[in-house]
């Protein structure tokens, strides 16, 4: 029998919602095989040198994610922390005495009535949301 399935999109972004069981799950264990999902173009290359009579020899590997210990996500981290520090800093630069953004005199301060703090809780669920 067969070890495995290859499976051609017909277009080159490959679904791989479409291998998912009844109950949900992107398991195989009924038919114990394993299937692969391909872009239209390498299925076709694949299918034209099927028909010339060339051979075609495949290896896959499983996938493996990299671990706790990814670089990528320290520097990730590293860059969120720093962005929120430097956005708490500059929030409150208005607050602080001397800064350039801190307001001149007391003629230059912005009331806020009432509806300002919900209208900005509402824009701002919307703009997250979107």
């Amino acid at each position: 029998g067969a070890s495995g399935i290859l499976i051609v999109s017909s277009s080159d972004v490959v679904n791989m919602t479409a291998f998912k069981g009844e109950d949900g799950s992107a398991s195989s264990e009924a038919l114990e095989v394993f299937a692969i999902g391909v872009p239209k173009i390498l299925g076709e290359h694949l299918l034209a040198a099927s028909v010339a009579g060339e051979q075609i020899k495949l290896s896959m590997v499983s996938y493996t994610p990299a671990g706790l210990f990814d670089i990528s996500e320290f520097f990730l981290i590293g860059l969120a922390t720093s962005l929120t520090v430097a956005g708490a800093f500059f929030s409150t630069a208005d607050l602080r005495l001397g800064s350039p953004i801190a307001p001149r005199s007391s003629e230059e301060v912005l009331e806020v009535d009432h509806r300002f703090p919900f209208v900005f809780c509402f824009t701002g669920s919307c703009a997250l949301v979107v």
